[in-house]
This record gives C-alpha cells, structure tokens and sequence, in this order.
C-alpha cells in the first residue's frame, strides 16, 4: 500500500509502503516512516521500520532518530537521539537473566556512591576519634565533661519530677505504661521482620512471576544527541530500564553549554526524566572548558564524576585517583597567569555555568606560571582534546527528516462510512459491528480506570505499611530511650532544652507534653510534600530567573561596554586621521615655503646676472 496513515487511541504511524504478516504480526514501514507517542511525547523517525512481535523488538534504519519533548513551566525542550540503527526492545522482568539483572544493580549501586562525601565522613569520623582521645588525655577537659555530665543529669531528674508532678495520676500510669512496653513493641518489630512465614505471604508472591515490562535501548554507530545546552557523540549506546544507565562506548564526548566537553575512554550517565542527572567518566577522564579559541581550563584524573542541575546544567564533578588541573586566572580583563595543581582527589562546583570553587584532598602541588612565558605545549596537559568539530551544532546534524503534524482531529471529524450495500443483504450486521466496537472501547476504557485505581490502593496500602512500621520503631526507640535515662543524647536533648527555656516556656513545655501527638494522614502528609516541592520548584525558578537577569544585566553591560569602546576607537582613529592630515598640511606648507625660497633665490640670481650684462 501508499500513503500510509495508522491511528490508534494514543499513537499515530506513518509510511510510504507498509507490509504486514497475518500469521506473525511483524511489521515493516519503508519510506518517511513516523511514530508518534502522544502519552509519552515521543517520535521515531526512519527510512525504514522492522517490527518483530515474537520478540517485541523495533529495529529503525536509514537516518533513524527518536524526537523525545519535555515541557517544564511552560516551556518546551527537544531531545534529538540518533545513529545508524536504533533498536528497542522490551522483557518482562522474570525473562530477564538472572545475571544481567545482578549486573545492573552492581552498576547502579557503585554509582550511587559518592566517593567525596565518603572520604569526608570518614575524615570527620577520625578528627571527631583523635579529638576523643586527645580528650581522654587532658585531665582538666576531662573533669569539665564529667561535670558536664553530672550537671545534665541533675538537670534531666528535676525535669521529669517536674513531668510527673504536673501530670494527672492516669496520664503518668499511661506514660509508664508505654515505657514499660517499650521492649515489647521492639519485640513485635523485630517478629515483623522475622521472616516469610511470619506474614505468610512470600509463598502466594513466589509462585506469580514479576511481568513488570523493562524495556532497552541500544544504538550502534555514529551516535549523536542534540539537545539545546547539551550534545553527546559516540560509536555505541547501550540503556536499560533496570539501573537507569546509559553507557556510552568507543570515544565518547559530551558537550555542555557548547564552551564545556568531558571525554574518557567509556562513559555511564544516570538518566531521569530524560536528562542527564549523573555521569561517570571511567579511565582517561579529561574536562576541557573553554576561555577563549587558544585557552583552556583542564582538569584530568583517572575516573570522573560529573553531578548536573536539573535545568541541565553542570554543578559538581570530582575527579579521583589522582587528579591534574590547569587553570586561567584573569587580571585586568585579560588572562595573566596559569595555574598547575595535582592532588589526590578534587572537587569543583559551578554555579551558573562557571567555576565557582575546588576543594582538594590531602596535600596539592602547586605551580604558578606567567602566560606569556608558556609555550603552546605547556599550556596543555597530557590527553588535552578538544574536538568542536564532532560536536552536533543543530538537530539537522542528527535527522534530516522533519516531523509530520498530527491528522487525529480530521479523521475524527469524518462520518463513518454507511456501507449500504452491505446493509441491503446483511440488515443491521454494520450497526452491530459498531456497536461491538463501542462497547469494546468502554470496557477498555473501564477496565484502565480500574487498573489505576487499584495500581493506587496498592501504593496507598504499601504507604499505609511503611507508615506504621515506621511510627511503631519510632514509638519504641522513643520509648526505650525514655526508660534508659543514662543516654547521653537524650540527657544532652533535655538539657538543652531547659537551657534555652525561662519558666514560662518551660510550664508551655510541660502543658505540650501532655497533648498527645498529632500523627498526620497519608494525605497530609502528601499534601505537605507537594507543598515543599511547589516551594522548592518556586524557588528554583526564581532563582533561575535571577541567574537569567543578572546575565542578562551582564550581558548588557558587556554589551555596552563594547559599544563605548567601538565608539572610543572610533574617535581615536578620527583623532588619529585628524593629526595626519595636520602633519600632512604642516608638511605641504613647508614644501611650499621651500619652494617659493627656491624660486626666491633663483630669480636673485637671473636678475644679478642680467645687471652684470
């Protein structure tokens, strides 16, 4: 057939010629193919389309490209993936080997890890034990903490007699009470978490196998992203579903903010919501950001962490095991002097798109050179390579096939067809058919109303569970800490407490006490998350904006800084022009005066000559 249009209640498919296998339900689309995806704003883009149902697998070749949008505050955001072939297929997660699943987690836990954030806990961890013992072995620190001590006790006894005297008779038996069973409810925690058979529910769980859909994504050669702030180049991609992770192969760079390229030998990014939240720069880490067209900040370690904004942006990223940097320091609106470090381990933040801050680990080497006396070596660190040419400049650099616009609103604007003939020999057998279909459509609809109701009372059940095991621990950690009155922390909380508090305060303390707590609703507290998301969200675009204004404000100052000094160089070379043509009269003159003396003399000496005759 040509001309091909396919609808469907959310997807839309067009072709110049498609072919379809009865018996197998494979499909293949030639020429301008296009899917669109209106539940998930997603387009393919081929020459050509191979379906295999038996597998579940779309094979795109010929210029493929998959067109993914986002829209966020209003505003709409084009994510542009293409290579020579696209494949995506989907398993059900029991069909999946059992070693591949192992492998994405292992992948998806050592990403997880912040290898910073590590080193410095475990440097506060032995500072916080020298600092302990150093304590130990000072006799006079040692007697202030003893009284220290000493004092929140005291301080602790007279607050819970203060407790027990304000409190009615059946209050404190109910206050004792919920001591009492503290143990009791740790207890029935720990028989919570004794095992399957305590629930008796794994066995019903064993026996349905998990048929939750993982889908993967693997693109072979000359891979190109586009999006607007940021581009990535590779040979291969490989994506799936179970840790989130795209791995990039053979070569791969990846641009940001056009003036930024991270290149290694392999690269793994943690995708969310299709941007990039995280990536790992795995052997032969290089950052190249850019100055100007001859200079470059650098820095190069052995592996690289790489932690980006939400609007795309990079915030953080540490380079581990052994770490090298170079870096221009600007004097005078001018680059004057570069700086050479190696450390163990660093970590930079940026805040609007440049360097804002490093911090380095153990002791740095530091070296401080003039740049007009470094050669164009010297200026470069050992695996500097910067490649702007590969980077993709617009989304035509990744499919030159264009999106078609969506046909649904005129099909569903014509009348179904009547078919009278058909009705002539067969009476009513059309109206039956659309019938059928009708009630076909409702049930569909029906049945995906119930299945997201109970896909929500399944959540709101789990939430429920999580929620009482939670207060229940929580109920008997508070309890035991009650009954255990030795616990410096609980000691220190109440002595601070009384500390901050006059009299006043402390009679409001003991009357809040006495209310019982207040234990909010699933709802509630959902409510307050999206509230505290709302705000955040309103934060961060008001921060945004002010990050856009000040540039903005930058931006034109830049801008009319250029133009005082264009109008500036504009006046000096009238200037310049001006004293020229002064120099240039000057010397007119002073040729012309010496020519009239020229002549002066020479008509003295014909007149001489003429009287001498």
């Amino acid at each position: 057939c040509r001309n091909v249009h396919l609808m469907s209640d959310t997807q839309e498919a067009w072709c110049d010629s498609l072919y379809f296998n009865r018996n197998t339900s494979d499909i293949r689309m030639y020429g301008n193919v296009q899917l669109t995806d209106t539940t998930r704003n997603v387009y393919g883009l081929a020459g050509r389309l191979d379906y295999v149902d038996s597998i579940a697998t779309v094979t795109l070749t010929r210029d493929p490209a998959v067109i993914t949008v986002t829209e966020e505050n209003g505003q709409k955001d084009s994510v542009y993936f293409g290579a020579d072939t696209l494949i995506h297929y989907t398993r059900k997660m029991f069909e999946i080997d059992s070693l591949t699943v192992a492998e994405a987690a292992l992948r998806k836990s050592n990403l997880d890890i912040d290898p910073v954030s590590e080193f410095r806990r475990k440097a506060a961890e032995e500072a916080a034990k020298k600092a302990a013992e150093a304590a130990e072995n000072d006799p006079n620190l040692k007697a202030q903490m003893e009284a220290k001590k000493r004092a929140e006790e005291k301080a602790a006894a007279d607050s819970l007699a203060a407790l027990a005297a304000a409190a009615p008779a059946e209050d404190s038996l109910a206050v004792t009470d919920s001591l009492a069973a503290g143990l009791d409810s740790l207890a029935a925690t720990d028989s919570l978490d004794a095992g399957p058979d305590s629930i008796g529910v794994t066995d019903s769980l064993a026996v349905s196998p998990d048929t939750t859909d993982i889908g993967f994504v693997i693109a072979l050669r000359n891979v190109k992203i586009y999006r607007k702030n940021m581009q990535v180049v590779c040979d291969s991609l490989l994506y799936c579903d179970l840790d989130s992770l795209a791995r990039l192969f053979k070569e791969p760079v990846i641009w940001n903010e056009v003036t930024q390229q991270y290149n290694a030998d392999s690269i793994s990014v943690v995708v969310r919501n299709n941007a990039m939240e995280k990536a790992s720069l795995m052997s032969n880490a290089f950052i190249h950001i850019e100055e100007d067209t001859t200079h470059y900040n650098q820095i190069k370690g052995a592996e690289m962490m790489a932690y980006f904004s939400e609007e795309g942006e990079l915030s953080r990223f540490d380079a581990l095991g052994g770490a090298s940097a170079l870096f221009y320091i600007e004097e005078n609106d001018a680059l004057a002097t570069v700086n050479k470090k190696d450390s163990k381990m660093l970590s930079a933040i940026f805040r609007d798109g440049e360097l804002n801050r490093i911090y380095y680990f153990d002791t740095a080497v530091s070296d401080a050179f003039p740049v007009v006396q470094m050669t164009e070596e010297d200026r470069k660190l050992k695996g500097f390579n910067w490649q702007p040419d590969r980077r993709p400049a617009d989304r035509h650099a990744v499919t030159s096939l264009d999106l078609r616009p969506s046909e649904r609103t005129s099909y569903n604007a014509r009348p179904r067809a009547r078919y009278v003939e058909t009705d002539l020999y067969f009476p009513g057998y059309i109206d039956d058919i659309y019938l059928q279909i009708a009630l076909r459509d409702s049930l569909n609809h029906v049945r995906s109303v119930e299945r997201q109701r109970e896909e929500e009372m399944a959540e709101l059940r789990r939430q429920q569970v999580e929620d009482s095991l939670a207060i229940a621990k929580l109920d008997s950690l508070e309890a035991v800490k009650a009954d255990s009155l030795a616990r410096q922390d609980s000691l220190k909380a109440v002595s601070d407490s009384l500390a901050v508090a006059d009299s006043i305060a402390k009679a409001d303390s003991i009357a809040a006490l006495q209310d019982n707590p207040v234990v909010l609703t699933k709802e509630q507290m959902r409510e307050q998350k999206k509230a505290e998301r709302e705000r955040k969200k309103k934060e961060r675009i008001a921060a945004r904006d002010a990050r856009w204004a000040a540039k903005d404000e930058a931006d034109a100052r830049k801008e009319q800084s250029k133009l005082d000094r264009k109008a500036e160089k504009a006046r000096e070379k009238k200037r310049r022009a001006l004293r020229q043509a002064q120099e240039r009269a000057r010397q007119d003159a002073e040729m012309l005066q010496r020519y009239i003396e020229r002549y002066e003399r020479k008509m003295s000496r014909k007149e001489a000559r003429l009287e001498g005759a």
